[in-house]
């Protein structure tokens, strides 16, 4: 019997599936080559063995033993970069996923978590500034209204500046001697010295217009 080699297409197509961990069997089954065709595909294959126990393809050398499939980069071991068991990603706090992504030896992980940490330090100066023009209109607020309060206090307790009326000067009463003088001018009896009757004060004052 003689053996047919598959074509270059069928070939990457039984690669591609052993690569997959699928045994040669499976392999030989999904594409319809017999099985000695798969395993001579393997032996063609740089670097690929046959594992006679698991009837899989196996690749020493590579991280796990995985094969990979021809000109593609090898796979790199895997590390222990699972998410801290105290830190569930799906509600954790930011300061948590911050440290918890921190922990991670990952470029792209370190790269996102700059961005992030920046993105965090804007937004809390936004969130300082709005906070600090809350509080500043709240305190203007309460001043207006201590403002309003004062201003109806003192309108209830009547406390207002009266003003001079316009044109008007304050009374000069006048001296002992021109009050002598004008009852005497006028045949008014007055003491010399002493006391002047009021009654002549009062004289004095009408016909001078004082009270008017």
């Amino acid at each position: 019997m003689t053996l047919t080699s598959p074509a270059p297409t069928d070939a990457g197509r039984i690669r591609e599936l052993l690569v997959t961990g699928k045994k040669v069997q499976q392999v030989a089954d999904l594409t319809g080559w017999p099985r000695q065709s798969v395993i001579a595909v393997i032996t063609a294959t740089k670097g690929w063995l046959l594992d006679q126990e698991k009837d899989t393809v196996y690749q020493p050398g590579n991280a796990g033993m995985t094969p990979q499939l021809p000109g593609t980069a090898p796979t790199p071991p895997e590390r222990d970069q699972a998410p801290r068991a105290d830190v569930p990603l799906g509600d954790a706090p930011v300061a948590e996923l911050l440290a918890g992504a921190a922990d991670i030896d990952d470029k792209a992980v370190q790269r996102e978590l700059g961005k992030a940490t920046d993105a965090i330090a804007r937004l809390r100066q936004v969130v300082a500034s709005a906070q600090e023009r809350i509080a500043a209109v709240r305190e203007i607020a309460v001043l207006e209204r201590q403002l309003a309060e004062a201003k109806a206090r003192a309108k209830n307790a009547g406390v207002r500046r009266a003003s001079p009326a316009a044109g008007t000067a304050p009374r000069v009463r006048a001296s002992n001697a021109e009050i002598r003088a004008w009852a005497a001018e006028n045949g008014i009896e007055v003491a010399s010295t002493g006391k002047i009757a009021r009654s002549v004060i009062e004289q004095y004052d009408a016909a001078h217009g004082a009270g008017a």
